[in-house]
C-alpha cells in the first residue's frame, strides 16, 4: 500500500510538471511567432520604405539612354550614379542598389553604384556593369517585370553574388514602364534582426524546463507531506 502511494505522488507530480511544461511552451511558441512575423514585416516594409526614396533619385528619361559600357565614364551615367552612391554608403543594411531592364526576355543591369574593381571570396566582380546579363533572377523580380507592381522576397534567394532579401519597384517615364530597382539586403543582416528574438525564446524555453521540473517536485513533495500529515492524524485518532 506505501508503495503504491509514492508511485501515486511522483506520477502526480510528473502530470503536473508535463502540464506546467506544455502550456508554458505552447505561449512561449505563440509569442515567440508573433514576434518574429512583426520583426520580419518591419524588416521588410522597411526595405519597401528605403527603394521608394531611392526610386525619387533616378531620371527615368536619362536612364533610358543607357545602354553601351562605355557610357560609364559619361555624365550621363556618372550623375545619375552619385546620388545612388550616396544612398548605398548612408544605410549600412542595404548591400545592393541597382536598376535593371528587360530585353527579349533577358534581365540587364544599368545602374549600380557600387565601386569597380571590388571582387568577392569567389572571385566574382560585385558591381554590375551597364547590360550585364542577371543570370540568376528571383521569381519576384521576374513577377514585377512581368505585372509592373512592386514586389519583395519573403525568403532568402541566391544567386552569383550570395543570399539576399530583395525589394523591386517598377520604374516609369510618366506611364510607360521602362525597369526596374532593385535594393538588397544581405539575409545575414536578415538573420541577424532576426536573432536576438531566437535567443531570447531559446533561453525562455529552457527556464521554462526548470520551472516544470520545480513545479512537479513541489507537488509531488506537497502530496507526500499531506499523506504523512493525514496518516499521523489517522493514527492518533485510532489510539
Amino acid at each position: 500500500m506505501e508503495l503504491d502511494h509514492k508511485v501515486h505522488e511522483k506520477r502526480e507530480g510528473l502530470f503536473a510538471g508535463l502540464a506546467v511544461f506544455i502550456i508554458l511552451e505552447f505561449l512561449t511558441y505563440f509569442i515567440y511567432l508573433n514576434a518574429i512575423n512583426a520583426q520580419k514585416g518591419e524588416i521588410l516594409e522597411g526595405l519597401y520604405r528605403t527603394a521608394y526614396v531611392i526610386r525619387t533619385l533616378i531620371d527615368e528619361k536619362q536612364h533610358q539612354l543607357l545602354d553601351c559600357v562605355d557610357q560609364e565614364e559619361f555624365p550621363i551615367y556618372l550623375d545619375q550614379i552619385e546620388p545612388l552612391y550616396r544612398a548605398l554608403n548612408v544605410d549600412s543594411s542595404i548591400e545592393f542598389i541597382y536598376t535593371m531592364i528587360q530585353k527579349d526576355s533577358t534581365i540587364h543591369f544599368i545602374l549600380d553604384p557600387t565601386p569597380p574593381g571590388q571582387y568577392d571570396k569567389k572571385g566574382i566582380e560585385t558591381k554590375s556593369h551597364i547590360m550585364n546579363i542577371y543570370k540568376d533572377p528571383s521569381n519576384e523580380l521576374k513577377k514585377c517585370f512581368d505585372t509592373h507592381k512592386k514586389s519583395i522576397t519573403h525568403k532568402a534567394y541566391n544567386d552569383q553574388w550570395g543570399s539576399h532579401i530583395s525589394c523591386y519597384l517598377p520604374l516609369f517615364d510618366e506611364k510607360k514602364f521602362i525597369g526596374v530597382l532593385g535594393v538588397d539586403i544581405s539575409s545575414e543582416t536578415y538573420n541577424n534582426r532576426l536573432e536576438p528574438i531566437k535567443k531570447a525564446t531559446q533561453r525562455t524555453m529552457v527556464t521554462i524546463f526548470f520551472i516544470a521540473y520545480l513545479s512537479g517536485m513541489i507537488i509531488w513533495f506537497l502530496r507526500r507531506l499531506q499523506k504523512e500529515i493525514c496518516g499521523e492524524m489517522d493514527s492518533k485518532s485510532y489510539k
